[in-house]
């Protein structure tokens, strides 16, 4: 038996020896000479076999707790496994779909991020051109060092280019306006 039934055990005996004390005082305060001690023995016999009874219950769980072991045998393979062919199948499965994942996408990806970057490196050059082209102003580089400054980010390059950009936009604006003006005249 388990912890809890024994304590359920003792919480009945408890139980009984409170209502038999409470019984007894009763009987005692009505002086009924005779009936009192035959329910004082009978409640002395009750608790004699519930102690006997917990005593039993306690051996028996001492011998049920030094059989059991605690031993677990787990089983990869074989009948009494919980892997079967099809889950055998569909591990295989992703490992494989995963291993061609790993060989065959990450040039792809690698590819595509080359790709972004020397398609933002056209559109930058572009651009610059456009701008040093609007702008009325010589450009100061060969398309070789252009597409150099470009590659390597040059930190001068860069400032030049979002100037030019910055300007730009602000004279796009400022005609904007000015062509809005006119309609409101």
């Amino acid at each position: 038996m388990d912890k809890k039934d024994i304590d359920a055990i003792y919480n009945l005996m408890q139980n009984v020896s409170d209502k038999l004390g409470g019984l007894s005082s009763k009987i005692e305060s009505k002086n009924h000479g005779s009936e009192v001690q035959n329910i004082i023995k009978k409640q002395d016999t009750m608790i004699a076999y519930l102690v006997h009874l917990t005593n039993d219950m306690e051996k028996s769980n001492m011998t049920k707790s030094e059989n059991t072991n605690n031993y677990n045998e787990y089983v990869l393979f074989g009948k009494d496994s919980t892997m079967n062919s099809r889950i055998l199948f569909i591990l295989a499965s992703l490992i494989f779909v995963a291993w061609l994942g790993f060989k065959y996408l990450a040039p792809i990806v690698s590819k595509q991020d080359k790709l972004e970057l020397e398609n933002t490196n056209y559109r930058m050059m572009y651009e610059y051109l456009y701008l040093k082209d609007t702008s009325q102003e010589p450009t100061n580089y060969t398309m070789q060092q252009l597409a150099k400054h470009i590659q390597t980010r040059d930190a001068n390059f860069i400032k030049e280019y979002n100037k030019m950009i910055s300007q730009h936009r602000l004279t796009k604006r400022r005609m904007e306006l000015e062509n809005e003006l006119e309609k409101l005249k």
